[in-house]
């Protein structure tokens, strides 16, 4: 297996973000924790595990989808205008 370098050239798709699967997932998480805090009726003694749950849950899947499931990358991520 050959080591990159700067003169290799590897195609990608460009999407914009707004299609981004990593985007969304932490979208919700923030949701899920601004509802938690913000008076969702949730007892105050399960706050603090459902937060561990959302916090837990949103960062594993968003491990899961930047290492197998994202075959694209961003206008952003590249420079391209």
């Amino acid at each position: 297996m050959s080591t990159p370098t700067s003169t290799d050239v590897v195609p990608v798709v460009v999407k914009d973000a707004w299609y981004s699967k990593i985007n969304w997932t932490q979208v919700i998480t923030i949701a899920f924790t601004l509802a938690t805090y913000a008076g969702a009726v949730v007892p105050k003694e399960l706050e603090p595990a459902i937060m561990t749950a959302v916090t837990a849950i949103g960062g594993v899947l968003t491990i899961i989808f930047r290492t197998w499931f994202n075959p694209t990358v961003t206008p952003q991520s590249v420079g391209k205008k």
